[in-house]
């Protein structure tokens, strides 16, 4: 039987609506831009198609300005740690998905997906910045909400067998 989340679910609901509201009054508070411009869905739509296209730099422009906006929506932090993990910045990368996992609260399963990318993402960079403990600390956190992605756990094994190597020396 599944443990009833109905609070949880709904504070993120709540969460959610907010974010659409934030953008929407952004629009009508700026009107040297055209308003698709001013809002924050448009130009993580326009991000998206950047990352698409290979353009990281532009769809990392593309989410900041949105993040300037609306800095309440994860999927923006995520989306340019993605971009950041691609241009091999790695610290920024971090970060932002540390940012993305700090607005996925509550942990439900809306958001499930999400988490698992972000520390998966997270995990990603912490390995190429040569940080195996949190590297594989993430990938955990990852296998818990994807326990079936088999990726995940030839990662976290791959980070864990390189923990041993060092331990041996």
């Amino acid at each position: 039987m599944r443990e009833s989340k109905v609070a949880e679910e709904e504070e993120w609901l709540g969460k959610m609506a907010q974010a659409g509201r934030v953008g929407t009054e952004a629009i009508s508070n700026d009107a040297d831009k055209d308003m698709t411009e001013r809002n924050p869905l448009w130009l993580r739509d326009k991000g998206n198609e950047f990352y698409k296209a290979g353009n990281y730099l532009s769809a990392i422009n593309a989410y900041a300005e949105a993040i300037e906006i609306d800095s309440t929506m994860p999927s923006l932090f995520s989306n340019r740690a993605a971009c950041y993990l691609h241009l091999k910045r790695y610290d920024d990368c971090v970060e932002d998905c540390t940012q993305a996992l700090a607005r996925l609260t509550p942990p439900i399963d809306a958001n499930r997906a999400s988490r698992c990318k972000a520390y998966t993402r997270r995990a990603a960079a912490w390995t190429r910045l040569r940080d195996p403990t949190q590297a594989l600390r993430d990938y955990r956190e990852a296998i818990k909400l994807d326990p079936g992605n088999e990726q995940l756990k030839k990662d976290a094994e791959k980070v864990a067998e390189g923990l041993e190597d060092n331990d041996i020396r």
